[in-house]
């Protein structure tokens, strides 16, 4: 009687290690491809994201005669309900509450809060009282401080306001209230939204002063060490640093080409 032996086989411990270095091999190339992909992808989304605020700032102009909407910051270091958005976000509870956004003036022209914070944000914000994950922020982006800025005029039902008139205040240079006063720079080339750095967004306004040699607020460098920034007349572009990457803290030294880039687009 014949004996059934079947041809079947397992691996051996040689070739089965010999697959799983193939595969290793295999993810090893594949990998880097796929952060990249995915990297873009971010970005993208960033740029529509972007896109969306700042169209909504172009309808609030448009519905109320030319004025730019208000971008303005109280003594106490937040935004009130007045502006664009409102709160801090350094602050904890700020940092996760959506109605800052749903109750201010720009909601009502895009009704969409996920387009106020980066898909890219990463990180740890220093927040008040403890740090905060960047993924928990509801947003990261802040406006050009001379957009909306306030002036010896504006008025918070949450109390004094930051403004330009007022001594010893005067770090936001000539406020933009109107869009037709946008001219130094041009509408092409003014600054509107900046996708700021998670350790230093705070209030509604991004601000430097000129001259300086640190980044009072910095911009994030987190799409491929660039940021996302609208223009007044409607596009939105990613600027690539010479000097920042990841999410850059208040106070990091600012490299001159990158310093005056952002300059530049704020004007004067």
């Amino acid at each position: 009687m014949s004996t059934f032996r079947s041809k079947n086989r397992g691996f051996t411990l040689i070739e089965l290690l010999v697959v799983i270095a193939i595969i290793a091999i295999l993810a090893a190339m594949l990998l880097p491809a796929l952060s990249k992909a995915k990297a873009r992808a971010q970005t993208i989304h960033c740029i529509s994201n972007m896109k969306q605020l700042t169209l909504a700032w172009i309808m609030y102009n448009q519905d109320n005669a030319d004025s730019v909407i208000p971008n303005w910051i109280l003594v106490g270091g937040e935004s009130p309900p007045e502006s664009w958005v409102s709160g801090n976000v350094r602050n904890n509870t700020d940092s996760t509450n959506l109605s800052l956004i749903q109750n201010a003036r720009l909601y009502a022209y895009s009704k969409s809060p996920r387009i106020y914070a980066c898909p890219s944000a990463q990180g740890i914000q220093p927040g008040n009282p403890k740090p905060m994950d960047a993924t928990l922020m509801v947003r990261t982006v802040s406006m050009n401080g001379r957009m909306g800025g306030a002036n010896a005029n504006s008025f918070s039902v949450d109390g004094p306001i930051f403004n330009t008139s007022s001594s010893g205040n005067s770090w936001v240079p000539n406020p933009i209230l109107k869009a037709n006063q946008i001219k130094n720079p041009d509408a092409a080339a003014a600054l509107v939204f900046i996708d700021e750095s998670v350790p230093s967004v705070d209030d509604s306004s991004f601000i430097i002063f000129p001259g300086d040699t640190t980044w009072n607020n910095a911009p994030t460098a987190c799409h491929a060490n660039g940021a996302v920034m609208t223009l007044a007349d409607g596009h939105v572009e990613r600027w690539a640093w010479k000097g920042l990457t990841g999410e850059p803290p208040q106070g990091t030294p600012a490299n001159p080409v990158d310093y005056a880039k952002v300059a530049n687009a704020i004007g004067q």
